[in-house]
């Protein structure tokens, strides 16, 4: 699924989200961690294709928690979750 645009990005973790629903408790637990860390990369390759526009960053967190009725410092929580999974892959792929 691309990524590009800011609407296949929202799409994509309207997914995420809808995935994690419906789940027994025990399920969910580990579905909110797997949430956190593919929303966080989604974010974090999304602004990688959008590098060098100034302060974009900072925008797309708080459309997004608008869009998805997220509080922000959560969007970023889930950025810094995925980030040291950034970093491993860098690495070793």
């Amino acid at each position: 699924m691309s990524r590009d645009t800011y609407g296949s990005l929202l799409a994509g973790i309207g997914e995420i989200i809808a995935a994690g629903k419906d789940l027994s408790s025990q399920t969910r637990g580990r579905r909110l961690a797997r949430n956190y860390w593919e929303i966080g990369d989604a974010n974090h390759r999304h602004l990688l294709a959008h590098e060098g526009k100034s302060n974009y960053g900072e925008g797309l967190m708080t459309r997004l928690s608008r869009d998805l009725s997220l509080d922000r410092s959560l969007i970023y929580t889930m950025v810094r979750f995925a980030a040291p999974c950034q970093l491993w892959k860098h690495f070793y792929n």
